[in-house]
């Protein structure tokens, strides 16, 4: 990932930044909005690194990730999931 720089300024970035700012893979498209990419299983990581419980962290991401849905609202990748593409049947 790169660093954060000027050309993410107006992004919407989770707080505690120093805990999640290492979950963030890059940044994608929304429509016609621009939005960070976050990574669920690092920002999982950086939750429980903050002090929270593994449950405390996922209460956390389910209560503050879900449901916000405003403009801007950051994208996140279920990287900790076994999905398998080749499983899904195409039209």
């Amino acid at each position: 990932m790169s660093e954060p720089n000027d050309e993410w300024d107006g992004l919407l970035f989770l707080e505690p930044r120093d805990d999640l700012d290492q979950a963030i893979l890059g940044v994608g498209e929304r429509g016609t909005e621009t939005v960070l990419i976050y990574s669920r299983s690092r920002l999982l990581e950086g939750l429980e690194r903050s002090g929270m419980s593994e449950e405390e962290a996922i209460e956390w991401y389910g209560f503050n990730t879900i449901w916000p849905q405003q403009s801007g609202w950051p994208v996140f990748l279920m990287d900790d999931t076994d999905f398998d593409a080749s499983t899904v049947e195409s039209e």
